[in-house]
């Protein structure tokens, strides 16, 4: 769980057998380039991470102390005796912080003398040791130590490369939706390390797709564990970086959660060939499934908990090894999950997380898709930039799998449960913001019905938690929004619940949550997929009607239908041009056993379900003769 407030440990040291040898803690931004190297003895567990930001003004000793390593003129040292309960570090790799360069760290307590020293190559120079760290849930006694509770937001995110936390020298900002502050900043993947990522998965993949599906099964089964009890970690980071309600987060965790389940129980079976009859006497064969070998997951940011998840465990589970490109606006996420995996016990290079600067998009993806050990891309994300992933792959002819956008249709019936179809589009449509590739953009009604099911959907927000505004993950999904409404009620739509959008609402990353009628053609709206809390109502008069306006879209993600004739309802569903349709719930609707992806401008393959294990498996035929 992240602590809210992390520790900044600030202290003046020095030993107690000799006060000649001292330090203090300060800040010196003008040393360049300064090597330090550390040691020290045994560690002190703990279980929350936090961010501390050392530098070390070494005043030179007096005299040696024979426990110390040996000194001369040219080095200083800071020597902490008794180091039994200091702040409880584990072993972690520091990083380069502008022009600083620092080494590695340990810290132990199983065998005194506790210490730790701190060699500066250069004498008079401060250096900075930014690094994080694992606080212990004891508070320190000792007496060396001042801790100051401080709101920090410049730890660094790490890239994840062979099992290995790595700080890079270029790193960006991650910005609160909530708040508009920067929470902490992001390591940027370059080029090299996209190369040195797949790399490592190419290496791993030899030993990996040779461990019996039952082992993986095993280990996917203390992934659950695991997710489980880091529950309100994950959701914390989550909400944090995304601006994600409590509700929603919960929703996403709990799919995912679901999904790990289903995935370790199926794992130890979806391999399984088959034994096809042959024409010729004498002569048999063998239809084998197996692994394709690196795999590049590119996610979204909008539901990581399981988006980012499902990416990496499906592959994972039928012996491929993966390198995930997670979204810069949420890189702590996709670390936490890779976190998850590493505390299972999942081998290096397994499973390597990058995330790079909006401005580097183009090089660090091509390098990725074009390095010839990845053999498969899946994607999900926007149909403008999945084109684009798509045309990639197509160039470099590898397979890939898209889930893209959506503009999805909720159809309600004449005969249909109007407070119930009410409930279902409200929610459909501004959950998380309406920020779902799955989310209700039109809302298509019956004219018998029209009149009362809208008095139905003005009480359903009533009674909601819609009406306040909501919170977008960035300003420009706001504008957006603001553009295809303004563009909608100058044409001539009303707006039939929400308010007009005032100046104080738009900025930033809030909006209020509206929907319109009288949606015409010739509006942007009509066409374009406004991820954002807006949504159109539409009137029509036969089933064949709202079929054809449903269908009169490039996107085919999912849809839904609310009527109580099964049959009525499944006639129109076979009709919809839709890679699901939920007859009498919403077409948000994501479930493990189900397969998930869209038609059109959608996408194509399929995450879930049985199937969802296949995209990852190529197939072998062997054939002998007797």
């Amino acid at each position: 769980m992240e602590c809210a407030n992390p520790k900044l440990v600030r202290a003046n040291f020095g030993s107690r057998t000799d006060p000649s040898i001292r330090g203090s803690l300060s800040v010196d931004q003008h040393a360049r380039s300064v090597p330090a190297m550390f040691g020290c003895h045994s560690k002190i567990p703990g279980s929350v991470r936090d961010r501390t930001s050392l530098t070390s003004k070494v005043v030179e000793p007096k005299r040696k102390k024979a426990q110390g390593p040996s000194l001369t003129p040219h080095h200083h040292i800071i020597m902490f005796y008794y180091f039994k309960k200091l702040l409880g570090l584990q072993r972690r790799h520091f990083f380069r912080d502008l022009n600083f360069c620092a080494a590695a760290i340990a810290v132990e307590n199983s065998a005194p003398p506790h210490f730790l020293n701190v060699v500066l190559i250069r004498p008079n120079v401060s250096v900075n040791l930014d690094f994080t760290y694992r606080r212990s849930n004891r508070q320190s006694s000792s007496t060396y130590i001042e801790e100051k509770t401080t709101r920090m937001a410049c730890d660094i995110v790490p890239l994840i490369l062979d099992n290995k936390p790595i700080i890079t020298t270029d790193t960006f900002d991650v910005i609160s939706p909530s708040t508009g502050e920067v929470v902490h900043k992001s390591s940027a993947a370059s080029v090299a390390d996209a190369v040195r990522a797949v790399e490592s998965a190419k290496v791993a993949f030899k030993t990996w797709s040779k461990v019996k599906p039952t082992a993986r099964r095993d280990l996917l089964l203390r992934v659950v564990g695991i997710y489980e009890r880091r529950k309100e970690e994950l959701i914390g980071y989550a909400q944090e970086e995304t601006g994600s309600t409590r509700f929603f987060s919960e929703i996403n965790y709990g799919i995912g959660f679901d999904l790990l389940k289903d995935v370790a129980s199926r794992a130890t079976t979806i391999e399984a060939g088959t034994v096809p009859i042959l024409k010729e006497e004498g002569q048999s064969g063998i239809v084998y499934k197996e692994p394709y070998g690196v795999i590049l997951s590119i996610t979204p940011w909008n539901a990581m908990l399981l988006l980012g998840l499902r990416a990496i465990i499906l592959p994972l589970a039928v012996g491929n090894t993966v390198v995930l490109k997670g979204s810069e606006l949420s890189p702590k996420c996709f670390w936490a999950l890779w976190d998850v995996f590493r505390e299972a016990g999942l081998p290096p290079g397994c499973l390597n997380i990058l995330y790079h600067r909006p401005a580097d998009a183009a090089d660090v993806t091509t390098a990725l898709i074009a390095h010839p050990a990845v053999r498969k891309v899946n994607f999900t994300g926007s149909t403008h930039v999945g084109s684009i992933v798509a045309a990639t792959a197509g160039k470099y002819i590898k397979p890939v799998l898209l889930e893209l956008g959506g503009k999805a249709s909720t159809i309600v019936l004449d005969d249909a449960d109007l407070k119930k179809a009410a409930d279902a589009c409200i929610l459909a449509a501004f959950l998380h913001g309406g920020q779902i590739c799955m989310a209700t953009e039109r809302i298509i009604v019956q004219r018998p019905i029209f009149d009362d099911f809208r008095n139905y959907l003005r009480e359903a927000m009533a009674a909601s938690n819609f009406q306040a505004a909501q919170i977008l993950v960035n300003s420009a999904g706001v504008t957006k929004n603001r553009n295809l409404v303004s563009n909608a009620v100058a044409k001539g739509a009303n707006i039939v619940l929400g308010d007009e959008i005032s100046s104080e609402e738009i900025s930033n990353t809030r909006m209020r949550s509206v929907m319109l009628e009288n949606i015409t053609p010739d509006m942007d709206i009509y066409k374009t997929e406004s991820f954002g809390p807006t949504v159109s109502l539409f009137v029509v008069d036969t089933d064949e009607e709202a079929i054809q306006l449903a269908n009169d879209t490039e996107y085919g993600l999912t849809a839904s239908v609310f009527t109580e004739n099964l049959g009525r309802g499944l006639r129109i569903a076979r009709q919809l041009e839709s890679g699901g349709v939920h007859i009498n719930s919403m077409t948000i609707h994501d479930e493990p056993s189900l397969p998930h992806g869209g038609v059109k401008s959608s996408g194509f393959g399929r995450f879930g379900g049985a199937i969802g294990f296949h995209e990852f498996l190529t197939t072998k035929s062997v054939t002998w003769v007797d």
